[in-house]
């Protein structure tokens, strides 16, 4: 009974207990352990996946970003400034009995015409062309330059100008064979080399280039070197002599200014207030007038020279052509005002006085009479036989408050009319003669033989200004207050806008179209050619004439040549 007893609680513990339990925990632990183990994996493939894609996306950002640099750069390099060094259009007509020439540049080009005898193609940093006037090619290229000249040999050069330590490097680069080639390194310590320009009406032709270096000795007196080399190929020093120049303040620090092509006016000192005056011959390096004058000053022949405070008229030979009795004396293209006793006159370009001394002047704020210099109270010019002599001609510009000044026509024979006016214009490049009145407001205009035509009253405008009055197209006088108002030139009537441009040169007819805005060139109701033209913007001068039969016009962007064939 009791062994049955013991296997009946045997049997009971085994259904307790299952022998295979343990083995099934261990299973489950070991299935989450797993699962957990795959759940990592994941998570680090996850991280992986997502690592590798934002890197990816990274690197195809940077090729993006990349191609776009080296894509504008070849674009700017190989596009853009090939674009800029191709002429825009280049054409040649020819219609009736006329042959043109138009040449358009690129939006980044200009255009510049020198002397009438080349055109340029150019930017800030390069000239890509030079032509002559028909637009043939001298030269074609890439020429970096500081500033372009041309000689009385009629030879073109390009200037390097290069700073550096102290010290001026001048290299000078001449056209031939359609190249630049170096014609002349200039190089001195302390020494800045200028151009010594002669100036003829509007032609600046370049003699060669000067500079000096200044030093001082053990009592403090100035010395100075003077380098000097012309264009033809001489070069000298000249001890304690400077490069003076028919004007010494012209362009200070950027030219030298000369009215005569063969001698130029120097000085010497041992200070800069006791400056003498004499005469340099530039093909030699000789001196023709040693430097003994307070003054010296040409007229592009003769010598107006200032001794013992008064003035006289000198050759270079040291001839007095004038004594030296004068005040002062101011030279005009055919004629002096001349001043005697606070008196003034003309005189004609024989030395004859025209009137006799009857014009006041006032003297300048400084209390000198006459500056050779600086700016005067007087200005005057010649229109055909008459003369215009004004008084306190910058009064105005200055702010400066002196008596009302005056105007005087004078005939050949002496014979004078006063003028009213504050202001007094003859403007020699489109005929415009006026005079304005600032109390009356009133603008008075007159022909080529200085007889009035009309008045403009403009007392009823509302203005604080003193006017700007132009002639544009030949045809139009505008007036700026504080906005333009238009008169018709002919007969001085208020005109809504600017009147079309229209005039017979050459044969050719000329026109303004205002609403293309460009100017046509025709022959015969034919057109030969355009060019685009601002009225606002542009001159109003349509025609530059270089002969009977050929005449030219430019823009900054435009040239059109036209001959008779």
């Amino acid at each position: 009974m009791a062994k049955k007893e013991d296997k009946v609680v045997k049997e009971e513990k085994k259904k307790i207990i299952p022998p295979k339990k343990e083995k099934k925990v261990k299973k489950v632990v070991k299935e989450k352990t797993i699962q957990v183990k795959d759940i990592q994996e994941d998570v680090k493939l996850e991280k992986k996946k997502r690592f590798w894609d934002e890197f990816k996306a990274f690197i195809i950002l940077a090729v993006i970003i990349l191609v776009i640099i080296i894509g504008g750069w070849y674009w700017y390099t190989y596009v853009y400034k090939d674009l800029g060094n191709k002429p825009s259009l280049k054409e040649e007509k020819v219609v009736d009995k006329y042959k043109s020439y138009k040449y358009i540049v690129a939006d980044t080009h200009k255009l510049d015409v020198l002397n009438d005898e080349y055109l340029i193609e150019y930017d800030d940093n390069y000239i890509y062309k030079v032509m002559d006037m028909n637009t043939n090619i001298l030269f074609e290229g890439e020429a970096e330059y500081s500033y372009y000249i041309e000689d009385f040999n009629n030879n073109f050069y390009l200037i390097i100008n290069d700073i550096e330590n102290n010290q001026n490097y001048l290299s000078i680069y001449k056209l031939e064979d359609k190249e630049f080639k170096l014609d002349k390194e200039l190089s001195e310590t302390a020494v800045y080399y200028v151009p010594i320009i002669y100036e003829d009406n509007d032609d600046l032709i370049t003699l060669g280039f000067t500079g000096t270096k200044y030093s001082y000795d053990d009592e403090n007196n100035e010395q100075n070197t003077t380098y000097l080399y012309t264009l033809d190929g001489e070069e000298y020093e000249l001890d304690n002599y400077q490069i003076l120049g028919d004007e010494k303040i012209t362009k200070p620090f950027e030219a030298i200014i000369t009215y005569n092509k063969d001698n130029i006016i120097v000085g010497t000192s041992k200070t800069y207030s006791d400056l003498l005056y004499g005469l340099l011959e530039l093909k030699s390096g000789n001196t023709i007038i040693r430097p003994q004058y307070e003054g010296l000053y040409t007229d592009g022949n003769n010598y107006i020279a200032v001794k013992d405070g008064k003035t006289g008229i000198i050759t270079n030979k040291l001839k007095k052509l004038v004594n030296f009795e004068y005040d002062f004396i101011d030279r005009y293209d055919s004629y002096y005002v001349v001043a005697k006793n606070k008196k003034m006159a003309i005189m004609d370009n024989n030395f004859k006085l025209v009137t006799d001394f009857v014009f006041d002047y006032q003297e300048k704020t400084d209390g000198k009479p006459f500056s050779y210099t600086d700016w005067n109270t007087i200005n005057s010019y010649k229109v055909n036989d008459k003369y215009v002599l004004v008084t306190n001609n910058l009064e105005l510009e200055n702010n400066i408050k002196y008596a009302k000044s005056l105007t005087y026509i004078i005939d050949k024979n002496g014979k004078y009319e006063s003028v009213t006016a504050n202001k007094f214009e003859v403007n020699k490049d489109n005929g415009l003669i006026y005079a304005y009145d600032n109390i009356d407001r009133i603008v008075t205009i007159y022909n080529s033989s200085l007889e009035e035509m009309y008045k403009i009253d403009l007392s009823n405008y509302d203005f604080s200004l003193v006017p700007k009055i132009e002639l544009i197209n030949g045809n139009t006088i505008e007036i700026e207050l504080d906005s333009s108002i238009y008169f018709d030139y002919e007969n001085g009537k208020e005109i809504n806008e600017i009147k079309d441009f229209s005039l017979l040169i050459n044969g050719i007819t000329i026109n303004y179209d205002k609403k293309d805005k460009k100017m046509i060139y025709s022959s015969s109701d034919k057109e030969i050619v355009f060019i685009d033209v601002d009225v606002f913007e542009d001159s109003n001068n349509y025609f530059v004439e270089l002969d009977e039969n050929a005449f030219y016009y430019a823009t900054d962007t435009e040239y059109l040549y036209i001959e008779e064939i």
